[in-house]
C-alpha cells in the first residue's frame, strides 16, 4: 500500500476538524434541549459571516450591442498606494498558514472566489464584443474628477524595459510626482485601443514632457505569454524613447478579481486609460476606443492638471525657499553670536 500523500492527510485534517465541531454542536443543541422548560426549537444551521469585500466602483459587464453609458462614480481604492504592496506574492509565515488552513470562513470565501472563476465561460469577453463599440464599457467623463472625491490607482509590480534582467519595479514609484497618463491594456487589439487616446494635442502635450508623462501597463498573467514578451522586448524598445523604458510595465501578479473592479475593467479584452494626479489620485478614466468628442475632454483634464502641477510645484518650491531664508538667518545669527563670545573672551585673557 503506498504511503499517504500530503494531500490525503491535510483532507483527513479538514475532515476530522469538521467531524469534531459537529459533534460539539450536537452535544451543545442537545444540552439546551434537555435544560429549557419550554417547548425545544428548531436548532438553526451554523451560517458564519462571510465579508465580502464590496466597493461602489462595481461595473456590470456590458452585453453585446450595448450603448456604453457616461462614468458617474469614482474608480480606484480608497487607500493611497505604497512600495512593495500589491505585489502578488504570498507573504504569509508559516503560523498564519497553518490558521488559515483551519478556518472555516476562509474555506467558504475561498470557495465563493473558486467557484465565480470556474463559472466564468472562457470566450466571455470575447463574446460580448461588438462592431460598434468594440466592448466600450463607459463613456469618459467631460470634466476631471473633484481631487477630494477621487480615489487612488493601486500600485502594481513588475519589470520594465529598462531593467528587464533586474528585480521588479512599483508603478506607484514612476507616477509620484508628476501628471501620468496610465494605458492598461493585455493584447495588442487592446493596446491599438489606448493608443487612439494619444493622438494629436494629446501627443503634442506629451511629447513637451514638464509635468506630464505616459506611463503603459500591460497584463499578462500567464507564464508563456510573458516569456515571449521578454524575449520582444527589442522591439518594444525601438518603438519608444529611451526615456519611456521605464514605464512599460509588463505585471504577471496583483491583477484579481477586486483590483479590477476597483478600476473598472470588466473586460480583459479591452483598453483601458487613465489619467493619474501627481498624489496617485485617478482624476479621469477611459476605455475602448476614443470616440468622438472624449479626446476633447482629455486633452483639457491633462492641461488642467498641469496648470494645477505647475502651482504645487511652484508653492513647494517658494515653501522651501522660506525653510531655507529662516535656516540661514538662524545660522547667521549664531555665527555672530559666536564670534561676540569669542571677543570678549579675548578682551577678558589680555586685561
Amino acid at each position: 500500500m503506498p504511503p499517504p500523500t500530503p494531500l490525503h492527510l491535510r483532507t483527513q485534517l479538514l475532515l476530522s476538524h469538521q467531524l469534531q465541531y459537529l459533534t460539539h454542536l450536537r452535544l451543545t443543541n442537545h444540552s439546551h434541549r434537555l435544560a429549557s422548560t419550554t417547548t425545544p426549537s428548531k436548532p438553526t444551521p451554523f451560517t458564519p459571516k462571510i465579508t465580502t469585500p464590496t466597493t461602489p466602483t462595481t461595473l456590470p459587464l456590458p452585453q453585446k450591442n450595448h450603448k456604453p453609458l457616461p462614468l458617474t462614480h469614482a474608480l480606484g481604492q480608497s487607500h493611497a498606494p505604497s512600495p512593495g504592496s500589491n505585489s502578488g506574492i504570498d507573504t504569509r509565515s508559516l503560523s498564519q498558514r497553518r490558521d488559515d488552513a483551519f478556518n472555516y470562513d476562509k474555506h467558504l470565501l475561498r470557495r465563493r472566489e473558486l467557484t465565480s472563476a470556474i463559472s466564468r465561460p472562457y470566450f466571455r469577453d470575447m463574446s460580448v464584443l461588438d462592431s460598434l463599440h468594440k466592448g466600450k464599457t463607459f463613456v469618459a467623463p467631460a470634466r476631471l474628477l473633484r481631487a477630494h472625491v477621487a480615489r487612488y490607482f493601486p500600485n502594481f509590480r513588475g519589470y520594465t524595459l529598462a531593467d528587464a534582467w533586474t528585480a521588479d519595479q512599483d508603478t506607484c514609484v514612476a507616477m509620484r510626482g508628476k501628471v501620468s497618463l496610465v494605458s492598461v491594456f493585455s493584447g495588442q487589439w487592446a493596446e491599438r485601443q489606448v493608443k487612439s487616446w494619444v493622438g494629436g494635442e494629446m501627443e503634442r502635450l506629451l511629447g513637451e514632457g514638464g509635468g506630464l508623462q505616459r506611463v503603459e501597463i500591460t497584463v499578462e498573467e500567464t507564464r508563456l505569454r510573458a516569456a515571449l514578451l521578454w524575449c520582444f522586448c527589442g522591439g518594444l524598445k525601438r518603438a519608444r524613447r529611451e526615456e519611456e523604458w521605464g514605464r512599460f510595465f509588463v505585471i504577471r501578479r496583483g491583477f484579481g478579481e477586486q483590483v479590477r473592479a476597483d478600476l473598472g475593467i470588466v473586460n480583459g479584452k479591452v483598453g483601458y486609460v487613465y489619467l493619474v494626479d501627481w498624489e496617485g489620485r485617478i482624476r479621469w478614466a477611459g476605455s475602448g476606443e476614443c470616440e468622438e468628442g472624449e479626446r476633447e475632454g482629455l486633452v483639457n483634464g491633462a492641461r488642467r492638471l498641469v496648470e494645477q502641477w505647475r502651482e504645487e510645484m511652484g508653492s513647494e518650491i517658494k515653501r522651501a525657499a522660506e525653510v531655507r531664508k529662516v535656516v540661514d538667518n538662524s545660522e547667521h545669527k549664531d555665527k555672530k553670536a559666536q564670534g561676540q563670545n569669542a571677543s570678549k573672551e579675548m578682551k577678558g585673557s589680555v586685561a
